[in-house]
């Protein structure tokens, strides 16, 4: 109950948020999110997909790096292809993978960036993953520059009413079937950072 009718669980959540001054960079690297049984790309995909291909649009960059994940007759290469075909420009699109963690998304991206001479990149990930993920990635020797991607299942940040302070805000998680599903987001990004310190994949 109080999970669900408090905002108790906002500020751990935004403490996991990292939003950083996006500039240009060599390259922008969006994670992957899931497939459906019918290889479409997730909401969550969809949405950081979306969101990276806002960076391409916006002349961040013109290099778009996907990760696989799914087996063999079970990938999501055609939607995602569908979707950045929108663009109005041709962004050079680099896919590496097959991919099971966060981990291994930051080795062969660690790698293409050493095979193209890249030294930054855009990192897309979901807003609560974001903090795990800029870790793992600059353990790996990447200079990252986090944004989150735009996240549609429910809203952690209120962006009509930003705070310097990151206090709660009237609008976001506002009921309390949003709440219940941030503390479990929650729940998994903290076992996940522990995990990974424990590996000695972040610091």
């Amino acid at each position: 109950l109080l999970v669900a009718f408090t905002p108790i669980v906002q500020q751990p959540a935004l403490n996991l948020i990292v939003r950083d001054k996006i500039q240009h960079a060599d390259a922008v690297v969006v994670l992957s999110a899931g497939i459906s049984r019918d290889n479409h790309l997730s909401n969550i995909a969809a949405d950081r997909l979306l969101t990276g291909m806002e960076m391409i649009r916006r002349d961040f960059s013109d290099e778009l790096v996907v990760t696989r994940i799914g087996g063999e007759g079970h990938s999501a290469e055609a939607d995602q292809d569908r979707l950045i075909s929108l663009l109005p420009g041709k962004p050079h699109v680099h896919r590496i993978g097959i991919v099971l963690t966060t981990r291994d998304e930051a080795l062969h991206t660690r790698d293409l960036a050493k095979k193209m001479g890249w030294r930054s990149i855009i990192l897309v990930t979901s807003p609560l993953h974001s903090y795990r993920a800029k870790k793992v990635f600059e353990n790996v020797g990447l200079k990252v520059i986090s944004n989150p991607a735009v996240y549609r299942h429910y809203s952690v940040e209120d962006f009509a009413d930003p705070s310097p302070d990151h206090k709660f805000f009237n609008k976001a998680l506002d009921t309390p079937y949003d709440r219940i599903n941030v503390f479990a987001d929650l729940l998994y990004e903290k076992l996940g950072i522990w995990l990974y310190r424990r590996r000695g994949w972040i610091d």
